[in-house]
């Protein structure tokens, strides 16, 4: 992630990566989450809609995770909470209020913290069934 130039597709995933298992590097030097943001920020205005919302996500979960990132990652929702795309425009508008709310309210703290949640794993059951479809076509 932190070379100049990266296939969109690397970018995407880097960003996944780092929103569901940074926490496990970011107790290391030169990668806390302020580090972790600032490599994915470089790629952020180079990469298209769709890999902005991934990032844009990752920034969120950053934030849960370390707080102080508020004062970066608001400002650059607040660009994109009257963008043309209309996805990230939600993404914006919504993270924000959550952000928002967050801070008012203990309630809606646990709300974000609990929507922030890493994503679960794949069941048994799906992967199994994976394998089966593979097989059969």
């Amino acid at each position: 992630m932190k070379t100049n130039s990266l296939h969109e597709t690397m970018v995407k995933i880097g960003a996944y990566v780092l929103s569901e298992f940074g926490s496990t590097i970011a107790d290391q030097e030169g990668k806390s989450y302020e580090d972790q943001f600032h490599v994915l920020e470089r790629h952020f205005y180079q990469s298209s809609n769709m890999g902005k919302g991934i990032m844009l996500t990752s920034f969120m979960k950053m934030v849960k995770n370390s707080p102080e990132l508020r004062h970066i990652v608001i400002p650059l929702l607040n660009k994109y909470k009257d963008h043309w795309d209309e996805d990230l425009q939600q993404r914006a508008c919504e993270y924000l209020k959550m952000l928002d709310r967050a801070s008012e309210d203990p309630k809606a703290s646990l709300l974000v913290m609990c929507a922030l949640e890493k994503m679960p794993n794949f069941s048994e059951d799906l992967q199994t069934n994976n394998v089966l479809t593979r097989r059969i076509l």
